[in-house]
């Protein structure tokens, strides 16, 4: 007979969670879910229970819904909401003075000017890392940087992929190394 795995309870996970200096504020039940109310340091969340399906989640206002099946899983949870949110950096690509470059702006979405100034810097540490200068952060809050076209395609999937940030691109489409179509109509060479 194999040792089987004993199922934790709601519980369970919420004496576990309490003796790793989380707060217990209130419980509760209802048809749907059993609640835990709980505190670490200044930040509220909800630890609950489907009761159908006897599935875990921890639910923040800010921060959305996370599932788990292990109180670990939850305490990593935890200790990533207790992260201070970083500043937002969004990065859009205009058209720039010269047909062959293109203008990238960085936008820091943040009214902390410190924050910002520190999101800066490892931005452009990070963007020198590829030989990309990054020029003064604006007023604005935007720091502008000029690509070569060449490079655009390696840039955006870098700032999407490795940066995580959301990408949108204002600069006109460029024509493929060649001027408008010329169209030879049938008539006009009759007059």
């Amino acid at each position: 007979m194999g040792a089987t795995q004993t199922k934790q309870t709601f519980d369970d996970i919420v004496s576990q969670l309490k003796r790793n200096n989380i707060t217990v504020t209130s419980t509760h039940a209802d048809q749907r879910y059993k609640y835990a109310v709980m505190k670490k340091d200044d930040i509220l969340f909800v630890v609950r229970q489907f009761i159908k399906t006897e599935r875990f989640s921890l639910r923040h206002d800010e921060r959305g819904i996370f599932y788990f099946n292990t109180v670990d899983e939850a305490l990593s949870i935890v200790n990533s909401l207790n992260r201070k949110q970083r500043c937002k950096i969004t990065a859009s690509m205009w058209d720039a003075e010269h047909a062959h470059e293109r203008e990238l702006r960085f936008t820091f979405h943040t009214y902390d000017v410190q924050e910002a100034a520190k999101e800066y810097k490892l931005l452009k540490a990070n963007l020198t890392k590829f030989f990309i200068e990054l020029r003064e952060l604006t007023p604005k809050m935007q720091a502008i940087c000029i690509v070569p076209l060449t490079a655009v395609d390696f840039i955006k999937t870098m700032t999407i992929m490795d940066f995580a940030m959301k990408w949108q691109d204002f600069s006109k489409k460029p024509l493929r190394f060649s001027s408008a179509p010329t169209y030879i109509s049938s008539f006009s060479s009759a007059h």
